[in-house]
């Protein structure tokens, strides 16, 4: 049956049958024929996602990969092939592409990618490498522009969301260049006029210097936390809360680089509770070293 509507996918249309076909059929599917058939499936998927097919059919199979991928044994099927996987179904979607459709099925792509990473199917080492040599896919800068999306918030929340996932998987084999192109997309979230994803930002920040080693660069290190002191005197209590506990797990690992950076923003603070907080446990950290 597969191989039927391998054969007849070319020529599918938003309403073909054999589309709603493969969609039951695959979400019907135990995970062991999942996995026995996924050489024939993940192409399949991808001549459906390719930039020319209906907008329909492209949402679609995103919301499909985003429900298999949710349940751990469809999910589990994927690793495997966890490069192609991430790079053909989820990244090359999210290119950015004029138009409000387009707007969509990016921000498809991104629920899809961040379900991808939340449960575990892409393995370090295939991010990481993914990360390197995308075969052609730019991994980082295509997931920052949709940080910046203009058509919907939701999708710069759904992409600050799916990085903090990247740095989480990706951990201590991110290289320095990777996160010096990563903090400054991070700031301007932290400037976002919506609250709710400056806080995804603040814990993004969180799982960046939860994941560096006490030898990453200094420089960077304090121009980071430069641009997120500011925020700990914020007018919403939880964007406050949000970028304290962002700039205690960098107190953690760089904390005379924190105490410095904190110490000159004290004064400036309405209230120096927040930074004090921080400077506590950058003080206890330096004591340790």
């Amino acid at each position: 049956l597969l191989s039927t509507l391998a054969s007849e996918e070319p020529a599918w249309e938003a309403h073909s049958p054999g589309r709603f076909l493969l969609e039951a059929l695959l979400r019907a599917c135990g995970p062991r024929v999942l996995s026995q058939h996924m050489p024939t499936i993940l192409p399949l998927l991808a001549n459906c996602l390719a930039l020319e097919r209906d907008a329909h059919i492209r949402l679609a199979m995103l919301r499909l990969l985003d429900s298999l991928f949710e349940a751990t044994e469809t999910g589990a099927a994927f690793t495997p092939h966890a490069r192609l996987a991430f790079l053909n179904l989820i990244i090359a979607p999210a290119v950015w592409r004029a138009g409000k459709t387009s707007a969509a099925v990016r921000y498809q792509a991104i629920l899809a990618g961040s379900t991808f990473l939340q449960h575990s199917l892409c393995p370090q080492d295939v991010l990481v490498h993914c990360l390197q040599d995308g075969g052609g896919l730019q991994v980082l800068p295509t997931l920052m522009t949709c940080m910046e999306e203009d058509y919907y918030y939701d999708t710069r929340r759904a992409g600050t969301y799916m990085m903090e996932q990247i740095v989480r998987v990706a951990g201590a084999g991110l290289s320095d260049e990777m996160r010096r192109a990563m903090y400054p997309a991070l700031l301007k979230r932290l400037d976002d006029s919506n609250d709710e994803i400056r806080i995804r930002a603040a814990s993004c920040c969180r799982a960046f210097f939860e994941t560096i080693q006490d030898t990453y660069d200094d420089s960077n290190s304090e121009y980071f936390s430069q641009g997120m002191v500011v925020h700990m005197d914020d007018a919403d209590p939880r964007v406050q809360e949000a970028v304290c506990s962002a700039l205690e797990a960098a107190a953690k690992v760089k904390p005379n680089v924190i105490i410095r950076v904190v110490q000159v923003a004290r004064s400036r603070h309405r209230s120096m509770t927040y930074c004090d907080r921080v400077l506590c446990t950058a003080s206890e950290a330096a004591n340790k070293k």
